[in-house]
């Protein structure tokens, strides 16, 4: 028989996907050589391709064959897992193979003929993620990744058992080179809140700039974990509700809806109630044009200076970019594109952000307080009434009296 020979040009993972209703397979390319290293080309060959488990000359996991046909360079292509199986494989389907469990190697064998075993390394071994049991991920093919076997996901913990999401930890946030937060602690005495400003970092879970939507927040209140300091002085928090000022509004950012909203403004809030107002590091709509941009320079005359951030969404990004240079016709960035911008606007170091649970509470305490007024009024007002019919009673006691000395002395006439 004439020796041949085989190079391996690649072995290459094909195809894997989160779903596994689409195939497996891996990419295998050779060449055909005879004795002397000449290409066999353009003859039909068989081919057989066998899994091995763990060693070269273990057990077949696998096995298929296929007839291909080689190029003008001796080059052909074999999926494995595409092949029609022998049955001499261990496993029913090429989807049934354990890649985990063990090592695994192809034993290549051409028109009959024994071309060697080589061991597969790590990157068919991505195959183990659609088959294996740890495998818990899907998508959609559109981006979007959810957990496929229906159970909680857990970050920071290996045992979520509180909720669909259980986070454990924190990411330090929004103080130093982030921003700063204005924030108060309650002092002694009358109550009386001390202001404080610094770049002090928060413990941050979960950080969004959209809305959180759901049937409702609990929230840690435990009286063992807070030093109470005492009730809070409601009349004055009357005072406070009364006021805040509530603002029909839109917003400038057009891509977040056109719709009205009605609610408080972050300033007007910090005027009259700043405890429940923080400041961190944001990017704001202020400039919100479209321009083109040269070369990392945007044709667009604003007043952003040299050292500010600016967000631009490009044709093919968005980002914040530095501002390197500024004239009175545009200003120049750290990138070197070129085509239209949208510049967005730049990033703040004090934007204000509301507490809307602290709010909340005022209008707890507010409230309170004016239930209490309403009592005292009704308390009043029944002892008015009280007061009134016992005049009334003594008025027509009074009445009926002066009837009967007004009849006497008419009948002695």
């Amino acid at each position: 028989m004439k020796k041949i020979t085989l190079t391996i040009i690649s072995m290459i993972f094909c195809a894997i996907t989160f779903a596994q209703s689409v195939p497996q397979g891996i990419n295998y390319q050779a060449v055909a050589r005879d004795a002397s290293g000449v290409e066999l080309t353009n003859q039909t060959l068989t081919i057989q391709l066998s899994v091995m488990s763990g060693s070269s000359t273990g057990s077949v996991s696998w096995q298929e064959t296929h007839s291909v046909t080689t190029n003008d360079f001796g080059l052909f292509t074999a999926v494995i897992g595409g092949g029609i199986s022998t049955g001499g494989g261990t496993s029913a389907t090429f989807d049934d193979v354990d890649w985990g469990s063990t090592s695994h190697y192809i034993k290549v064998e051409m028109n009959g003929v024994d071309m060697g075993t080589t061991q597969m390394m790590s990157v068919p071994y991505a195959l183990h993620a659609a088959s294996s049991s740890d495998n818990h991920w899907g998508q959609d093919g559109s981006g979007n990744i959810h957990a496929s076997n229906g159970g909680n996901v857990g970050i920071g913990t290996s045992n979520p058992i509180r909720g669909k999401l259980e986070i454990m930890g924190n990411q330090l946030c929004c103080g130093g080179t982030n921003g700063s937060f204005n924030y108060f602690l309650g002092g002694s005495g009358n109550q009386t809140w001390n202001w404080y400003s610094g770049t002090d970092n928060f413990d941050i879970s979960v950080y969004a700039d959209g809305r959180f939507m759901g049937s409702g927040i609990h929230i840690f209140s435990d009286e063992r974990i807070k030093n109470v300091i005492g009730l809070s002085n409601s009349k004055k928090d009357l005072s406070t509700l009364l006021s805040l000022e509530i603002t029909d509004y839109k917003m400038k950012d057009e891509a977040k809806g056109n719709k009205p909203y009605k609610k408080v403004i972050a300033q007007q809030v910090m005027s009259v109630y700043p405890q429940a107002v923080s400041l961190t590091t944001e990017v704001v709509p202020d400039i919100y044009q479209l321009s083109t941009i040269d070369n990392g320079y945007v044709s667009l005359e604003t007043n952003l200076k040299v050292g500010e951030k600016v967000r631009l969404i490009l044709e093919d990004e968005t980002s914040l970019f530095d501002v390197i240079s500024a004239d009175k016709n545009g200003f120049k960035v750290s990138t070197d594109k070129s085509g239209k911008v949208f510049v967005y606007g730049r990033e703040v170091d004090d934007f204000h952000a509301v507490d809307y649970e602290s709010l909340s509470m005022l209008n707890v305490s507010a409230t309170q307080e004016l239930y209490r007024l309403i009592l005292s009024q009704q308390q009043t007002i029944e002892s008015l009434e009280t007061e009134v019919a016992e005049i009334r009673t003594d008025f027509d006691e009074r009445l009926k009296e002066l009837e009967g000395i007004i009849n006497t002395t008419t009948l002695n006439k």
